[in-house]
């Protein structure tokens, strides 16, 4: 009788035995490609999730940048550049810059080609003023107006300085002294002509005297120094400050500057916060996946083996109570001649037969249950995506022999049995 009839007829004759150890194998394969599979399934899930956030975030992100573009194309910066000696504590304290800087440093921010809209020159302090029963003052003197970097006018004249010889007044100070516009006044012993009066602001300027440059420079006896400059509208192609800022302290390696507030900087800090939430939020996420994974893995880890180690404990329990029931059978076989090592082959090719259809069963199960949990539709891209080659193909190569070796120690005790002691056992 050939090996494989002898294969057919042992497992024909204790079904139970084969099924069994066809359903243990079955499990423990379904069970391996479910885990590993999910895992893998999960990690690509979580990597393309991740990607397209951060490809939102990016999108996004350009998106404010074209929209800061166009609000730099109507606002630009607005800065004001003051000497580097000038301690901001005080300055904001007092309300104006007493250290002084060169009235060339104008002529030097407009040798560049930083593009400015409305650029101009202050000179500022405070005094009693002896000819008005000694009331503190602030004296503000403005330069007229510059343009740098621009070769069209884009817009009218912001800063309207008061001609040499004239003053503004500030609303406590005309309503006080009872002066209207043309009247003359004395201030620190030069004479000038009232040309506006300033409105109620509720801000230091209603104790203001405004002047030209050139009689507040006189008036304070500052000669030819400066106290700010200011840049209203500097438009930058690049929306970063920290380069424009760059460029004029190279310039201007005594001075530091203020950037002012207005849209353009409300909308570049709007932009970076939300871009740093979104990176946080992905950062976040990454760290949460993360540690999602790491469970998943560590749950694996122990999973996999433990049912592996189970299913083939119970193949090998299996073929010792097996060969422990069918003594004489094995007994009977050695009278008729079968050598050891065929009826070894007999129960190793049993165990390779077993392990091979329960691999192929564990793994047409194992993927037909993903198929119907992640609710893929039945199609070549599902297919690839669930099915993994060269799963299929350590499965198949490893699980015959993981049958076989537990088959092996079972089938070898079973050749050991003197036949004679058996059939006095039995009979």
């Amino acid at each position: 009788m050939k090996l494989s009839d002898l294969i057919v007829k042992e497992n024909s004759h204790n079904p139970f035995v084969f099924i069994l150890g066809i359903v243990a194998i079955t499990v423990s394969i379904a069970t391996m490609i479910i885990l590993t599979t999910s895992l893998r399934l999960n990690e690509e899930s979580i990597k393309k999730i991740l990607k397209d956030k951060k490809h939102q975030l990016e999108s996004q992100t350009a998106i404010m940048e074209y929209e800061l573009k166009r609000i730099m194309k109507d606002y630009g910066y607005n800065i004001q550049i003051i000497s580097k000696d000038l301690d901001l504590n005080q300055y904001y304290n007092q309300g104006y810059a007493d250290a002084m800087m060169p009235e060339n440093y104008l002529d030097l921010i407009l040798e560049t080609s930083i593009p400015i809209e409305h650029l101009y020159f202050t000179v500022e302090g405070k005094m009693y003023w002896a000819e008005a029963n000694q009331r503190r003052v602030y004296i503000l003197g403005q330069s007229s107006e510059k343009r740098g970097g621009l070769e069209d006018t884009r817009e009218a004249e912001i800063q309207n300085a008061p001609p040499p010889g004239t003053a503004k007044l500030g609303y406590h100070l005309w309503t006080s002294l009872g002066l209207n516009p043309g009247d003359r006044f004395w201030l620190g012993g030069m004479s000038f002509q009232l040309r506006d009066c300033e409105p109620y602001r509720g801000t230091q300027k209603d104790i203001s005297i405004i002047l030209s440059i050139e009689d507040a420079q006189s008036i304070l006896g500052t000669g030819k120094k400066i106290s700010s400059i200011n840049a209203i509208k500097v438009y930058q192609e690049d929306i970063g400050y920290a380069d424009l800022e760059k460029d004029i302290l190279s310039l201007l390696p005594e001075a530091q500057i203020i950037l002012l507030e207005n849209k353009l900087t409300t909308m570049t800090k709007s932009r970076n916060s939300a871009r740093e939430a979104g990176e946080k939020m992905i950062a976040h996420e990454t760290l949460h996946q993360q540690l999602f994974l790491q469970r998943l893995r560590v749950m694996n880890s122990w999973l996999i083996p433990l049912l592996l180690i189970l299913g083939f404990a119970l193949i090998a329990f299996l073929f010792y109570l097996n060969n422990r029931d069918r003594r004489r059978e094995f007994a009977l076989l050695r009278v008729l001649g079968f050598s050891n090592n065929k009826i070894i082959r007999i129960f190793l090719m049993k165990s390779i037969f077993m392990g091979l259809l329960g691999a192929l069963i564990g793994l047409v199960s194992g993927y037909i249950f993903l198929f119907y949990i992640k609710n893929y539709p039945v199609n070549f891209y599902s297919l690839s995506l669930i099915v993994e080659p060269f799963m299929i193909i350590i499965v198949l190569l490893s699980t015959p022999l993981l049958t076989l070796a537990a088959g092996f120690i079972p089938s070898l005790s079973a050749t050991r049995l003197d036949p004679v002691k058996i059939f006095q056992e039995f009979y």
